[in-house]
Formats: structure tokens, sequence, C-alpha cells
């Protein structure tokens, strides 16, 4: 029995060490690295390729491409070109990393492909400027044609009539809080609601009478049109 329960109490202090490694450390096989989980056809291993040949790969292939990115479709969503083609490209906000783009700007994509309704569209999970270039100057985030940095001053009758996900930018003065985080905007041509996270006021003090910009995206919502707001500033200065 005392040798039986040796031999347990020596496996058991034999296995402790890569125990404690792999709990410390995470998966450190080959197939990994730090950071997450990276396997051979994962995105650190992801081949660069063209365009034309990524739409014609299986749904879920990581990719990397290298091109420019010419304009934004609507929010979060984009057109990217390199020399064989263009395709749509689904950019979250956390894969910007503090990058400014513009559609001159040189950049390396990496992510999945992903087939949708309407087409094959590729999901960017990292994106970063080509060596050798400069990002353009501006805020972070794409500053290109159809941005938000871009959008035409538009009147709330016209903000209405717009289709979902559009940039807009509006002038004119929030005239009551709804309730948290939603408000009523107005202008000479009517009232619309609009959502404004705590993020944007960055300690911009507003009252009924203060002329501001807004720029935003058109949100339908199930009870009408409303306005996410992205950007605040005051007309003519605080």
């Amino acid at each position: 029995m005392k040798s039986i329960s040796v031999l347990i109490l020596g496996v058991m202090f034999l296995s402790l060490p890569l125990i404690v490694s792999c709990t410390q450390e995470g998966l450190q096989g080959p197939a990994s690295m730090s950071g997450g989980y990276t396997e051979s056809s994962g995105l650190a291993q992801a081949v660069l390729t063209p365009v034309s040949e990524a739409k014609k790969l299986r749904d879920k292939t990581w990719v990397a491409l290298r091109g420019k990115i010419v304009r934004a479709i609507r929010e979060e969503e984009y057109e990217f070109s390199d020399d064989s083609g263009a395709i749509p490209v689904e950019i979250d906000w956390k894969a910007w990393q503090g990058i400014s783009v513009d559609e001159n700007t040189p950049v390396e994509i990496q992510g999945y492909v992903e087939y949708e309704k309407f087409g094959v569209e590729i999901e960017v999970k990292s994106l970063s400027i080509q060596e050798g270039f400069q990002g353009a100057a501006g805020a972070p985030g794409y500053i290109g044609p159809g941005s938000l940095a871009q959008a035409a001053l538009t009147l709330v009758s016209e903000a209405k009539k717009l289709s979902d996900k559009t940039p807009v930018a509006l002038r004119g003065k929030i005239i009551k809080a709804i309730r948290e985080e939603k408000y009523e905007f107005s202008d000479d041509s009517g009232v619309i609601p609009v959502e404004i996270d705590w993020k944007v006021w960055q300690g911009i003090p507003v009252d009924e009478n203060t002329l501001v910009e807004i720029r935003g995206y058109v949100e339908y919502k199930r009870l009408g049109v409303e306005i996410e707001v992205k950007s605040l500033s005051i007309l003519g200065g605080i």
C-alpha cells in the first residue's frame, strides 16, 4: 500500500510543473503564441491574398490583404480595394487602435472571409499601415469619402428619409432630455430623437439655447428614426 501511495505522489509531483506552466501562461504549444490562439490557418499565419482570390475562399478562411480603404459604405462597413478588385470589409472600432486612415493610406488588414446574404465580405480583426507609409492627419478611424468626418450638413427633415446607418451632420439645438442618453434635437425643419453616450459630451456644457453641431448615424428603431451621435461641438465656441 505504501509503495502505491509513493508512486501516486511521484506522478503528481512530476505533473505539477506542466500544470502550473499551462495555468500561468496559457497554451504554449507549437500552434500558439501569446495574445491568443494562432493555429496554422489562424490570424497570425494568414496568407497575403489578392481581393480577387479572397472572394473565392471558403467562409471563415483567414486572410491578409494589402490595399486601400477607398470609401465608407455605412457605420463600420467600408470598401477595400487593391489592384485586383474591391470587396466590402467590416471594421469594428476596436480594430482601428488609434490609427487614422483615408482613401490614400496603404494598409494591411487581416481577418476572415464572411459569407453574407448580399455577397462576400471580410470581417477585419487587425489593421495596420503598410511599412514605410504614414497615417492620415485626423481623428482615429476612417476619414475618407463617405465617412462621418466628411458627412454633409443635413436638415432634420431630410435626415429622417435617409437609409439606416447613413452618416449625417446636423446643426441646431438639443431642446430637452427624454431619458438617460436620449434627447430631442431641433432645427428649423423639425425635431428628431438623438442618442448621446456620456463619452461624447467630453465635459461640454449644453442647454436648450446652445447652438451645436452633431455628427452621427441614422438609426432605424422600432418606434421610428433617430440619430446615434458620435461627436458634438458647440458652434462659435463655448
